[in-house]
């Protein structure tokens, strides 16, 4: 729903394709808007929160099959050592849903031999909770609510 919203005006081709140019401005929104829920992105390293910058530009949002993806990338704001790093990626009112790439979507670079990583996509929500859960709920979910917490992806590097 929200990809037939977002495009809805949006001038493309005739036949529902959309080049880059067409989509930047709607890219640009999108990141500027994230900003503000540090992307979506939490992370700890040996039980501390990590600085995260901005993305760089290179962001884009591409149209595919009638949906939206936007692809951005959340760096370290410094390079860290550690012996293990959480990073989980959700929003916490469930609004938004993330999905991990499927090849690679995770790499360590210059990391030291030895370290290993477990990636674990979101499961998602099953069609019986997503039945159970009526509107009222999901008004009541804001910034500071955890229920997307549940559909995080996770990601753990451990070092030796």
């Amino acid at each position: 729903m929200f990809s037939a919203f977002a495009t809805e005006g949006l001038k493309g081709s005739d036949n529902g394709k959309f080049t880059s140019g067409d989509l930047a401005p709607l890219a640009k929104v999108n990141i500027e808007s994230l900003k503000e829920y540090s992307y979506f992105t939490h992370t700890s390293a040996d039980g501390h929160a990590v600085a995260m910058s901005d993305p760089p530009p290179d962001y884009r949002v591409e149209f595919k099959d009638g949906i939206l993806t936007l692809n951005f990338t959340v760096p370290l704001k410094t390079p860290l050592e550690a012996k293990e790093v959480h990073l989980e990626i959700y929003d916490p009112t469930f609004f938004v849903d993330f999905e991990m790439a499927k090849a690679a979507p995770v790499k360590l670079v210059n990391a030291p031999d030895g370290c290993k990583l477990n990636v674990q996509p979101s499961v998602g929500m099953t069609a019986n909770q997503s039945l159970s859960l009526g509107e009222q709920f999901f008004m009541a979910l804001n910034a500071r609510s955890s229920f997307g917490e549940q559909f995080a992806n996770r990601i753990l590097a451990r070092c030796p």
